[in-house]
């Protein structure tokens, strides 16, 4: 679950002044309303998956509804709305967010995670990037992108790029996979998690990747390259 990471973003991105109460969409078994329920936040989630939604509630006691996202089904606002690896999923991110905005309090934040598109990781592994999925991720991001896809009323308070230190060497790892597998005989689909994760992997493997990936780790931090894109969005006070 990671919540000890997902309590350290939270505060980095959201500062001394959090608000009351956090809704996630997409919200998986809890992750972020847990680290959100850490900081004093009232938590809300919806999650599509019945199962991943089930896991919140008899597991973590959590109040998540199964469902997909509509903004008139909600009769109250949130200070924070969480966006986690969701955006890239949407055949239409404009109208998608644009319906988000509306259960925002003025003032309230929208906090976007999705794969960096414009990433050193994505230039270089090309079309074997283990983000493109191309029946699963519909809409791909990056710096310039998403400042055009913003609804009318908010404006970009924060938008940064990151990755643990051997995420860039996972990639190419899975990208050269991916670029064999036709060759050895294995045609069929393999599916892939939302990301690389360095929390599935060994203390010892999580390290080598880390060496390995150390030179163009440094230069996607330097440029601003990284493999995630964070964005938070604000809704303006009169809105």
């Amino acid at each position: 679950m990671d919540v000890d990471r997902k309590i350290q973003l939270l505060r980095r991105l959201l500062g001394s002044n959090p608000g009351s109460d956090l809704l996630d969409i997409g919200c998986g078994m809890g992750g972020y309303l847990l680290a959100g329920q850490a900081l004093g936040l009232d938590v809300f989630g919806i999650e599509p998956s019945e199962a991943h939604s089930r896991a919140a509630v008899e597991a973590f006691g959590l109040d998540v509804r199964s469902c997909y996202f509509r903004s008139t089904d909600f009769d109250r606002k949130f200070d924070v709305v969480m966006l986690s690896h969701v955006i890239e999923h949407i055949y239409d991110p404009s109208e998608f967010l644009a319906d988000v905005v509306k259960v925002l309090k003025p003032g309230g934040r929208l906090i976007v995670i999705t794969p960096n598109c414009e990433s050193l990781a994505a230039r270089i592994c090309g079309r074997y990037w283990s983000m493109y999925k191309p029946l699963d991720h519909v809409t791909m991001l990056g710096k310039r992108s998403i400042s055009r896809i913003l609804p009318s009323g908010t404006s970009l308070q924060r938008l940064e790029t990151s990755e643990w230190p051997g995420e860039f060497a996972a990639h190419v790892i899975s990208a050269v996979k991916s670029a064999l597998r036709p060759r050895l005989g294995n045609t069929s689909a393999t599916p892939a998690g939302n990301s690389v994760r360095q929390s599935n992997l060994s203390a010892a493997t999580t390290s080598a990747l880390a060496v390995a990936s150390l030179p163009l780790y440094l230069a996607g931090k330097m440029w601003d390259k990284q493999s995630c894109l964070y964005a938070v969005i604000v809704r303006g006070e009169s809105a």
